[in-house]
């Protein structure tokens, strides 16, 4: 099982990343990756743990 956390590292490293073609990749993968029933469970803890902060 995968666990896929959103941190304001991430974000504000992907913002400032200028190759426009690596980072629609990135978000593409990240995406395919979220949309994976394995990652159901994982998706619904986070989404969880977000309303928390």
């Amino acid at each position: 099982m995968f666990f896929i956390e959103k941190t304001t590292e991430f974000d504000k490293w992907i913002l400032k990343l200028k190759d426009l073609k690596a980072k629609s990749i990135i978000l593409f993968k990240i995406q395919k990756l979220e949309i994976n029933d394995q990652l159901e469970i994982a998706n619904l803890l986070v989404t969880e743990l977000e309303k928390c902060e």
